[in-house]
């Protein structure tokens, strides 16, 4: 049974095993309400689509929604028409591996949880053993072939997964980053990043 919630303005319906939105997601998009860069956008890793229906809502054209579980492509295509959008499109796969060209502005909040993988059934929070960041590493691999110049990339992850080790990946990529925001939570401090090419 899907659940819906409205953030940012935005009515959402989260079918079953799809990531609900929540402070994570909501740190995202305070942070892109003030970007100014237009164009093509990518949202990695898109759930149920509400980054990619916001920046569309905010004039990006296209906006890709990415995601390694096919289910989030229907909860795309169904949060793009509930909430009057028309240019977001769905690519079912890992991370970069199926995406050609490049994009004015990627997003990516991505499964930062230190626990092991297992499928779907945990793919959207699961970041691997034993830091949480082998999703985030992998995504960092292939960030600099798919942003354009003078493009704007956006970073979610936790302080445990290790700030430093994601500004030397950055640095070693050819990229620079800025931690630009960032989020006490119970047990943890979201932090996100602003990645340009050097």
């Amino acid at each position: 049974m899907n659940e819906a919630i409205v953030i940012k303005k935005m009515y959402i319906e989260v079918p079953h095993g799809i990531y609900k939105p929540a402070e994570d997601t909501l740190l995202l998009l305070d942070v892109l309400e003030s970007v100014e860069v237009r164009g093509k956008a990518l949202d990695m890793g898109t759930g149920s689509g509400a980054i990619a229906v916001y920046l569309a809502k905010k004039g990006f054209d296209p906006v890709i929604g990415v995601d390694i579980n096919p289910a989030s492509g229907i909860a795309l295509r169904v949060n793009s028409t509930r909430n009057n959008v028309d240019n977001t499109l769905f690519v079912n796969c890992d991370l970069f591996s199926a995406i050609r060209g490049k994009f004015n502005l990627i997003v990516f909040n991505p499964p930062y949880l230190p626990e092991k993988r297992s499928g779907f059934e945990n793919a959207a929070w699961a970041g691997g053993l034993p830091f949480g960041r082998s999703v985030i590493d992998k995504f960092l691999l292939g960030l600099n072939n798919h942003l354009s110049p003078g493009g704007e990339a956006y970073l979610l992850q936790t302080e445990r997964n290790g700030i430093e080790k994601t500004l030397h990946l950055l640095e070693r990529k050819g990229l620079r980053g800025d931690v630009i925001a960032e989020s006490k939570l119970m047990f943890e401090r979201l932090i996100v990043f602003k990645i340009r090419l050097k």
